[in-house]
């Protein structure tokens, strides 16, 4: 669907869910990080903050813990924990996100079996499977009145046990190789 409103002529693609509101001059530094490292850079993402001004995102990291791998976003909850500057992540999420449109449609676009969600995270790991870098980009702020949008239902976190469970985790364990510079323990 993405490419049904683009042309080749667009070198980027903005994904902004409408429940982001842009603090300062976000996607300008975006692109700035964009054409700085045009030539290694996946996804590039924006420092997020909840509407109750903690850190909602400041990039991807997967996590291993007693045995389980799991994704959260750095100093998530917190009010002064985030990346600086711009950093190599292991994801950003596509609540705010950019994207070269020749890598997203090489890679496929988001891959739509997902039900609930990941399938960004999912994007961000074939960005690294391809050799890019995923960008954090902390001078690019904006709010994430997240939820605001999405209603919330029982089944919500079965689905997203099943997205985690038989879609995401395998495409982890078969990138952990490329993967392993974005794990924490």
């Amino acid at each position: 669907m993405v490419f049904n409103h683009t042309t080749e002529k667009h070198d980027l693609l903005l994904f902004c869910n409408n429940d982001i509101k842009l603090i300062n001059d976000c996607i300008t530094n975006m692109v700035t990080a964009y054409k700085n490292n045009k030539n290694t850079v996946g996804t590039i993402g924006a420092r997020l903050y909840y509407e109750d001004k903690t850190i909602q995102h400041s990039g991807m990291q997967f996590i291993i813990k007693n045995g389980a791998i799991t994704i959260d976003h750095y100093g998530v909850g917190t009010h002064h924990t985030y990346h600086r500057g711009i950093k190599p992540v292991g994801g950003n999420t596509a609540a705010l996100m950019m994207i070269n449109r020749n890598l997203f449609k090489s890679i496929g676009g988001f891959n739509e079996n997902y039900i609930e969600c990941f399938e960004d995270v999912e994007l961000n790991i074939e960005c690294i499977n391809r050799g890019k870098k995923n960008l954090f980009v902390s001078n690019a702020v904006s709010y994430h009145y997240e939820s605001k949008t999405r209603k919330v239902l029982k089944e919500r976190t079965e689905r997203e046990l099943k997205d985690y469970n038989e879609r995401l985790l395998p495409k982890i364990l078969s990138s952990m190789t490329k993967l392993k510079t974005h794990f924490y323990m």
